[in-house]
């Protein structure tokens, strides 16, 4: 017999929902080719930089979000919770800078507050039936 158990369901969607916003960080990575195109033509304005860091810190984050998930699953909780913080706030801000896809800003401020959440509420560890 199936029985439905809350925090089981709290826990996978948690882990979706972090899941979901790394694929929506990692999105920037469609935006690589600009740079070696931009540099091949001649013309780097003074201020480039700026467009290869909008492009690497979202990737960065998706990639600290995934290894903080794993983390968080095994038990440690503070780590996502500082990345998820990081994400959030970031958002608007910062990532709005960069639309790389229509959706990504909405996403991002639909997605992170919620994966935030999940982390703080969300049991970290499989509990087992005796």
């Amino acid at each position: 017999m199936v029985t439905f158990r809350l925090g089981t369901a709290v826990r996978w969607t948690a882990i979706a929902s972090h899941l979901l916003l790394a694929a929506l960080l990692a999105v920037a990575v469609s935006q690589w080719w600009k740079i070696p195109a931009q540099l091949s033509s001649g013309y780097v304005p003074d201020d480039y930089w700026l467009f290869v860091a909008a492009v690497g810190i979202p990737v960065l984050l998706a990639a600290f979000v995934l290894a903080t998930l794993v983390r968080w699953a095994r038990g440690r909780r503070s780590l996502l919770i500082v990345v998820d913080l990081v994400v959030t706030f970031a958002a608007w801000p910062v990532l709005i800078l960069i639309v790389v896809a229509p959706d990504l800003p909405l996403g991002l401020l639909l997605v992170a507050p919620l994966g935030l959440v999940l982390a703080v509420v969300a049991p970290t560890e499989r509990t087992t039936s005796t």
